[in-house]
């Protein structure tokens, strides 16, 4: 069995309180199948269902009516009608629920437009929707068109479907110019948004092998189908579509003047350091500071601040040893290759720079410090600063 999506001019899906009950689905199905002239047909329908307000108004929003979206399900899903009678009858039974209004504002005239001029689809698609012969087609444009006080249209009303259907086709020629309800169509379309044009049915046909739905025209199918049809157009979920989920990305939290901020520790602010432990040359908690930079993550920023420390003030000679360890270690543990020689090359010309301006005591770092050059002597820089050692001793 197979529906398609109830969303006509792209309103919502029906909610549980529209669905039609079992008892208005199996009042329906027999209507289809009867072979009353479409005029009975419309005051049947009416005496079945009396209260317009309930089942045939519309709302502000265009939500269509409850018991023509479970017909505009039928034509959608050729696998549940039991031929082209039965989808030319379902087809008037909308058009004749939005009779009183002009037909461009019905709420299932894109599926009118389908019908009449199918659009290039795939198989799975074109098995979905019905596919009116021609005598069918003219019917339905001269309802469309023709005014309904004019004397055509109620002696069309006098017919059955299957009188439609037994017309010569050289008398189904003229089919109705729909043009102007195509533009009223687009225009309409246009109103709406992407989201709410797009969306896939819920349920798909069952095919045979050679991509035609597979209905059975058996009394046993037929019973099956009919069964089929009350259980499926009585949920909820038949009547929904799968649509792109729209996102509503959340705005961010207003910031007051007395709103606390968390801060969160980020080395970005370690050029900051020398300023910040310079003003603060006095403060009994520098001893932090120190142990705070130490153990720092070994870069650029973080030897320059040392570097400038050395030179603006006096660094304990504790802190300097353990600095330049932490250095050594460093450089010596790290497993990338690039990153190793960069950082040994930085560390060099970093003591270099503190030995020429004999801002350490080149003495107690000296055994570390060679072991450390000599470890990386297939570098410039390292080879540069053994050197130095050598001629400072």
């Amino acid at each position: 069995m197979s529906v398609s999506r109830n969303r006509e001019y792209g309103g919502n899906n029906l909610m549980s309180s529209d669905v039609p009950n079992a008892k208005e689905i199996v009042q329906l199905l027999d209507m289809v199948e009867s072979k009353s002239s479409f005029e009975s047909l419309s005051q049947e329908f009416r005496l079945r269902f009396p209260e317009p307000e309930t089942y045939f108004k519309l709302t502000e929003r265009v939500v269509p009516c409850q018991l023509c979206s479970g017909l505009s399900q039928l034509l959608h899903g050729s696998d549940l009608l039991g031929g082209a009678s039965q989808e030319l009858r379902a087809a008037y039974l909308i058009y004749d629920a939005f009779r009183e209004g002009r037909p461009h504002e019905n709420p299932f005239l894109s599926l009118f437009i389908k019908l009449l001029h199918p659009p290039e689809q795939t198989v799975l698609q074109s098995a979905t929707l019905a596919k009116l012969c021609s005598q069918a087609r003219w019917f339905l444009s001269h309802l469309l068109v023709i005014p309904r006080e004019s004397s055509a249209h109620q002696a069309m009303l006098t017919m059955t479907a299957e009188e439609v259907l037994a017309k010569p086709l050289s008398e189904c020629e003229d089919v109705c110019d729909t043009s102007n309800l195509q533009v009223h169509l687009m225009e309409k379309l246009a109103e709406l948004s992407s989201v709410d044009r797009i969306g896939v049915s819920c349920v798909v046909p069952t095919l045979k092998a050679g991509g035609c739905p597979a209905a059975p025209d058996s009394p046993t199918a037929q019973i099956l189908r009919r069964n089929a049809t009350v259980e499926l157009l009585t949920h909820e979920a038949a009547y929904r579509s799968f649509a792109p989920m729209f996102y509503r990305i959340p705005p961010p939290l207003h910031v007051g003047e007395e709103t606390l901020t968390w801060l969160e520790p980020v080395s970005d602010y370690v050029d900051k350091l020398k300023v910040l432990m310079m003003q603060r040359s006095d403060c009994t908690h520098l001893a932090e500071f120190y142990t705070a930079l130490v153990n720092m993550e070994l870069s650029l920023h973080s030897m320059e601040v040392v570097n400038q420390l050395t030179t603006a003030t006096e660094l304990p000679a504790e802190f300097i040893h353990q600095y330049v360890s932490n250095c050594i270690a460093t450089c010596e543990t790290i497993k990338d290759r690039y990153m190793q020689n960069r950082l040994v090359r930085l560390v060099c010309v970093f003591l270099s720079s503190l030995i020429r301006n004999r801002l350490i005591d080149v003495r107690e770092l000296l055994i570390e410090v060679q072991a450390f050059c000599i470890e990386f002597s297939r570098i410039k820089e390292a080879a540069s600063l053994f050197r130095l050692l050598k001629n400072v001793d």
